[in-house]
C-alpha cells in the first residue's frame, strides 16, 4: 500500500504463483527466478554451475550436497549436474531460507555423507564453519559459496571455490531497473548480470579487500 514499486527476493516464496498475490497491480521486479508477469534480474547461473561442477571434479570429488532453499534454482543446478553426468544430493529444507542456524545443521549432516558441498549463502556457510570446528573438527570438506561482502572466513581452507555476484552492481543494476519499470510502465523485462567464479586462491588474489591487504 502507498508504494510505486516491489522488489521480491525469492526466498520470500517458492510458489511462483503467490508473486501475483504478494506485488498485484503494482510494477513488480523479482530476484533469480522468472514469472511471465513481472520484470526479473537473475545471474548466468547455468554457465556459473557448470563451472561449479568442474572445479569439483578438479578436487577429486564426484558427488556434491546442495545447500539451496530456492526450488528453482535446486532444479537449474540439477538440470546442469544431468547434463554433465555429475551426481548431487539436495536435503530436504523445510526452514525459512534466513535460519542459517537450522541451514547450517543441514550442511552438517550432509557433509557427513558428501565431501563436496554448494552452499548458497554466505552467512550459512559462515556459520556452518563455526559449527563443524566446534562438533566435528575432523571433517574437511570442500565448499564452494557466493560471495556478498568481505568475510573474514573466505580465507577458510574448506572454502575450495567463490562465486562473486558483484553484489554493489547487482544493487545498481535492480535500483535503477526498479524506478524506471516505476516511472516509465511497460512489459516485463529480464535482465541477466554476469557472475564469475573463482578458485580461493585466484579469488584471494583478485580481491585484496577480503584478506585486508
Amino acid at each position: 500500500r502507498g508504494v510505486d514499486a516491489v522488489i521480491l527476493t525469492a526466498d520470500t516464496t517458492n510458489d511462483p504463483e503467490a508473486f501475483t498475490q504478494i506485488i498485484g497491480e503494482h510494477p513488480g521486479i523479482l530476484l533469480r527466478r522468472i514469472h511471465p508477469s513481472y520484470s526479473s534480474i537473475i545471474g548466468n547461473m547455468r554457465e556459473i554451475f557448470s563451472k561449479v561442477i568442474k572445479h569439483f571434479r578438479s578436487l577429486g570429488i564426484s558427488e556434491i550436497s546442495l545447500i539451496e532453499h530456492d526450488k528453482q534454482v535446486q532444479t537449474l543446478f540439477q538440470e546442469v549436474a544431468e547434463k554433465e553426468k555429475f551426481r548431487i544430493q539436495i536435503p530436504e529444507i523445510r526452514c525459512r531460507a534466513d535460519d542459517n542456524t537450522t541451514l547450517a545443521e543441514t550442511a552438517l549432516n550432509s557433509c557427513r555423507k558428501t565431501e563436496g558441498l554448494y552452499i548458497a549463502s554466505c552467512w550459512v556457510a559462515k556459520r556452518f564453519l563455526q559449527k563443524i570446528q566446534s562438533v566435528q573438527p575432523e571433517l574437511h570438506p570442500k565448499i564452494v559459496t557466493n560471495y556478498n561482502f568481505p568475510e573474514d572466513f573466505i580465507e577458510d581452507p574448506s572454502i575450495t571455490g567463490i562465486i562473486d555476484n558483484h553484489f554493489s552492481d547487482f544493487v545498481r543494476l535492480l535500483t535503477d531497473t526498479i524506478i524506471d519499470l516505476a516511472e516509465h510502465p511497460q512489459k516485463p523485462v529480464v535482465k541477466t548480470m554476469n557472475f564469475h567464479f573463482y578458485s580461493r586462491q585466484d579469488f584471494l588474489a583478485s580481491h585484496p579487500e577480503v584478506t585486508g591487504k
